[in-house]
């Protein structure tokens, strides 16, 4: 397919020229007229994933100079097609109509890193572990929807506001085209969001703390769809792009690439922000997580983990291991249907013998050679739930499930982690 004009929706002055303005704690910055037609570039794929899909196209992206951009063109191409497992071709095309900005300069002479900053329990703890330190950085928030926006926010101005080190930056989502939540691209635009400040700024670190499981963000479920907002390749590639188009030198630090999410909630050294954070997938109309999606299960059972379990009734709209099957139909199905299959997942990756058939172990091997924290990660899992066992008792699905499921796990396997996380959070004086 190819696209034989511009449609409509790309014609928006959004998507021409975005409309972002950096706000800061105490200053602002815009970016100049090349940082704009990069970010503008990335809005212009993700419109293009949730209106065309890509399946054999080719996608016309409006620019001022293709001669410049089809340099990269070929690594571009080659990305997004990684990105979005499908063979996707780039036709740059003349534009004459972006408007230029002004270079505005942020009254801070030199900022070390920018991280994103989502607000949850990953991207707290790093912020956490460096309100203390010499190092001056920026907290990024892409605002893509107001209930998490809301959450970063208080979780800044209870924890860092007054860190003279770390400023709070917005990224004003007026200028998203449609809900990015479960596009492959949604990664694209967070990341291009930082890179495009960092650049700005003259800031050569770009931090993306999120833990090695939800980097890999590997296939749970037959139903999952993983956005691999986080993938480290993609991470790489993009940047790398990106350093070539706008002649930036800006590089990526992923400190819990290795990291469950466990390991990541000690490092914080906080129990406190446990009950700060957010990291629910469905977040929209929400007042309290979900508690059925994966995201939810995997904190509540990291959290058990390590002997810091949550008040699940006050923390969830609905308790995972209390809720019935009645409720489960007329509910989010799908996240629960993923719940199920990732215990499974979680129970082959720990002993591949426990795969369904051979090619099953197969995948399970590999998986274990090259991705030592999934192993780690599914211990993890299986030790907060057994803790977890220990207050509730349940006949309903995801708990039995759960219950029967862990009795082929090996009680060694689970002692041995479960000594490894306290001497972790001894090293750590967890308060």
């Amino acid at each position: 397919m190819v696209w034989k004009k511009m449609p409509k929706s790309y014609q928006k002055s959004d998507i021409k020229n975005p409309q972002n303005k950096y706000v800061f704690t105490n200053g602002t910055v815009v970016l100049d007229s090349k940082l704009v037609e990069f970010q503008r570039l990335a809005y212009t794929i993700q419109l293009g994933e949730q209106t065309y899909g890509y399946t054999g196209s080719v996608m016309p992206v409006w620019v001022t100079d293709p001669v410049e951009y089809n340099k990269i063109g070929t690594e571009m191409e080659d990305a997004l097609s990684s990105l979005l497992d499908s063979q996707v071709g780039i036709n740059f095309r003349k534009d004459n109509g972006l408007i230029p900005y002004t270079q505005t300069q942020f009254n801070q002479t030199k900022f070390d890193f920018i991280c994103l900053f989502s607000g949850g329990l990953d991207s707290s703890s790093f912020a956490l572990q460096n309100a203390s330190k010499k190092k001056s950085g920026i907290l990024h928030h892409t605002i893509t929807h107001d209930n998490p926006f809301g959450k970063a926010k208080k979780l800044y101005q209870k924890y860092f506001l007054s860190c003279n080190n770390l400023k709070f930056v917005t990224t004003r989502g007026d200028n998203k085209v449609l809900n990015p939540a479960y596009l492959k691209t949604r990664g694209l635009i967070f990341l291009t969001n930082v890179l495009c400040i960092a650049s700005q700024l003259k800031i050569e670190e770009i931090v993306i703390p999120e833990n090695g499981p939800f980097m890999i963000n590997l296939n749970v479920s037959p139903v999952a769809e993983p956005t691999r907002t986080t993938d480290p390749n993609m991470l790489e590639d993009w940047t790398i792009i990106f350093n070539k188009v706008t002649n930036s030198k800006v590089k990526i630090n992923m400190p819990f690439k290795t990291s469950t999410k466990s390991e990541v909630i000690l490092f914080s050294g906080s129990k406190s922000l446990i009950n700060d954070t957010w990291s629910c997938s469905h977040y929209q109309g929400l007042s309290k997580m979900c508690g059925l999606c994966n995201s939810c299960l995997v904190r509540i059972l990291s959290c058990y983990a390590i002997c810091e379990g949550e008040n699940i009734e006050s923390m969830y709209e609905d308790n995972p291991f209390l809720v019935k099957s009645n409720k489960l139909k007329n509910s989010n199905k799908n996240s629960y249907r993923i719940s199920i299959d990732a215990i499974d997942f979680w129970a082959s990756i720990i002993n591949p013998d426990n795969s369904r058939n051979d090619i099953e172990k197969q995948k399970f091997d590999s998986i274990n050679s090259l991705y030592p924290v999934m192993t780690k990660h599914a211990l993890d899992m299986f030790l907060g739930f057994k803790k977890l066992s220990q207050v509730y008792n349940s006949s309903e699905p995801l708990f039995s499930h759960f219950n029967k499921t862990l009795q082929k796990i090996d009680a060694s396997q689970l002692k041995t982690r479960s000594e490894e996380l306290e001497r972790e959070k001894h090293i750590r004086r967890w308060s």
